[in-house]
């Protein structure tokens, strides 16, 4: 999950979320991917 984690969290910076909303949504999306026990690359189809 490492680059599909890298890169959501380089794009939240861009579009100019505060760092809580940026760390907010990243652990969502990593509970989400838990949750579908799944590999990062079958979440990154999303």
């Amino acid at each position: 999950m490492g680059q599909l984690y890298q890169r959501m969290e380089e794009r939240l910076k861009l579009e100019g979320y505060s760092y809580r909303t940026q760390k907010t949504y990243l652990q969502y999306m990593r509970q989400f991917a838990a949750l579908l026990q799944e590999r990062p690359a079958a979440v990154s189809s999303f």
